[in-house]
């Protein structure tokens, strides 16, 4: 009954989630950069210019989701993807095409730190534990990769029919339908409770939460590394198929079986944390996948593209269980785009570097950078799987005259030995 109740109170989240997934030009965006002059390190400036605009606008859209209102932010996001959209199709030259980018980098700012935020907060309202968190978190992002794969799938046959920029434009009416479903949805109201602090003490607080003392240091080392990880593969995935000069209609399927990837790499989550050998296993996994990506096989480069996308995203969401474990309601979200900026900033460097070796050598070489990064993140998994509980974050809440109540992981949310 009560996970009739849950899944009916998501509905509108996990709708929203698939229009936001369903986007067609994501499978022919590099083709399409190829075509208007874009080479691999105008693709990396493009793709680094759009992360400015994330570090830019993720604290400020964090702490105005905690302060204001998490679906308006979501909405927001969503607007900005339409916007995106056609204006990234209606580009014409690399200028054009880099200016619009910022509109995605506010796309991906607005979401960063609401939505998993989102979804802690309504289970602990509603049930007032956090059991399930990675489930649900599961669903949303495994409902957005179905439709990650559709919009793949289909996008690819636009592009060979219709044109590369039809793809772009056909997308933006499911930006629309996002936002729209957004408005029926019933946020907590968890995080309303603390607004009366100033921005600058809120601000303050979150930064005290998060990187006191080092207590959250290898949840936070584990969160970049795995971000750094899939992200990497999302934005340069395309780069494998063009070095071996794949035709057209291959980038639909190989796109979707790595969007599929990120589609259930949430909902594993949920089984892997169960068992810290699974958690383990899981990372090792991770890190031979990674390795795979330097032999020069498409179907073998495929297959560790997906393994790296589903397992990374699974510890990444792992690990986000445990900083918002961590937080009280009303740092939930800053708290987490605090990290996303901190996961932009290092991403911008070291996908400069990936792209400058890229290009003077290959992107099988270049791949090679990507190991020690997987290592770290295994690392920094067997240090956090190892850790019961963090510590009590009701000495971080925000100053004010009503106290918070700790958010306490409840029981069966730690993984059995």
């Amino acid at each position: 009954m009560q996970r009739r109740k849950l899944l009916k109170r998501f509905a509108p989240l996990y709708v929203s989630s698939f229009f936001q997934g369903l986007i067609f030009w994501y499978a022919i965006e590099k083709v399409f950069m190829v075509h208007i002059g874009f080479h691999s390190t105008t693709i990396a400036l493009a793709v680094i210019i759009m992360n400015i605009t994330s570090i830019v606008l993720n604290i400020p859209s964090g702490l105005l989701a905690d302060r204001w209102s998490r679906k308006g932010v979501l909405g927001l996001s969503c607007i900005a993807l339409g916007l995106a959209s056609f204006f990234l199709g209606m580009s014409g030259s690399v200028t054009d095409y880099v200016v619009a980018s910022c509109l995605y980098g506010a796309y991906s700012a607005f979401g960063a730190g609401a939505h998993d935020a989102t979804i802690y907060d309504t289970l602990m309202e509603e049930t007032g534990r956090r059991v399930g968190y990675e489930k649900y978190l599961g669903y949303t992002q495994f409902i957005e990769g179905v439709a990650l794969i559709i919009g793949s799938l289909c996008g690819a046959v636009i592009g060979e029919r219709l044109g590369l920029r039809a793809a772009y434009l056909i997308s933006v009416p499911s930006a629309g339908l996002a936002a729209a479903a957004l408005l029926a949805f019933r946020e907590s109201t968890l995080h309303k409770q603390h607004r009366d602090a100033t921005i600058i003490a809120h601000l303050r607080t979150t930064l005290r939460a998060v990187f006191h003392k080092g207590d959250l240091t290898w949840i936070v080392i584990v969160l970049l590394s795995t971000t750094i990880l899939y992200e990497f593969l999302l934005e340069v995935d395309q780069f494998w198929p063009l070095a071996l000069k794949l035709g057209l209609l291959w980038y639909g399927p190989l796109n979707a079986l790595l969007l599929f990837g990120y589609g259930i790499g949430s909902p594993l989550a949920s089984l892997i944390m169960k068992r810290r050998w699974l958690v383990m296993v899981s990372s090792l996994l991770g890190v031979v996948s990674v390795a795979l990506l330097m032999v020069r096989n498409m179907p073998l480069i495929a297959l560790a593209q997906f393994s790296v996308i589903c397992l990374f995203v699974s510890l990444n969401t792992y690990a986000l269980g445990k900083l918002h474990d961590a937080l009280p309601s009303e740092l939930r979200s800053s708290g987490s785009s605090m990290v996303a900026t901190l996961s932009a900033t290092v991403f911008i460097p070291a996908l400069l570097i990936f792209s400058g070796i890229t290009q003077y050598h290959s992107v099988f070489v270049a791949a090679r950078m990507l190991v020690p990064i997987a290592l770290l993140a295994f690392w920094g998994v067997f240090v956090i799987s190892r850790r019961q509980t963090y510590r009590n974050v009701e000495q971080f809440t925000l100053p004010i005259t009503i106290p918070s109540s700790p958010v306490v992981p409840q029981q069966g949310t730690d993984m059995e030995l």
